[in-house]
């Protein structure tokens, strides 16, 4: 009996482990080209969008860029980048004008929170909790 839970338990395991990569695989392109327009209305460097997405690998990072139908994103990715998304929307609430949007990221801010710093050096730290902070601030 205690084999037969234990063999059910896994086999939910492995069901709910492939319905995460068929969603993963699902939202993967259209989250890439999310990132990559917030990449270029925010004129992000190579390294401070790597930096967004928790720097990694040079060579699986370029391929975001160059290959993105053939990439699939982890689930901690694709949750940065819909923190990163729903931040780049609210500040388009209050700041509709794309430049003040693009001054506010850069300039540093007095704000505890940022602690003196702009909120893309802050966010450049890759902690997904400030991202979480970072949005409840702006909205």
């Amino acid at each position: 009996m205690a084999v037969q839970k234990q063999n059910v338990s896994l086999d939910q395991q492995d069901q709910q482990h492939q319905q995460q990569q068929q969603l993963a695989k699902k939202l993967s392109l259209p989250s890439l080209k999310a990132f990559c327009a917030i990449c270029d209305k925010w004129q992000l460097s190579i390294d401070e969008a790597s930096d967004l997405m928790g720097s990694p690998p040079r060579h699986l990072f370029a391929q975001w860029f160059t290959h993105r139908e053939n990439v699939m994103l982890d689930n901690i990715q694709i949750k940065r980048i819909s923190y990163l998304l729903a931040i780049f929307n609210a500040l388009k609430t209050y700041l509709p004008n794309e430049m003040s949007s693009l001054v506010w990221i850069r300039r540093p801010n007095t704000e505890s929170l940022f602690e003196g710093k702009s909120p893309l050096s802050q966010m450049r730290k890759g902690e997904l909790g400030f991202l979480n902070e970072l949005l409840k601030f702006i909205a």
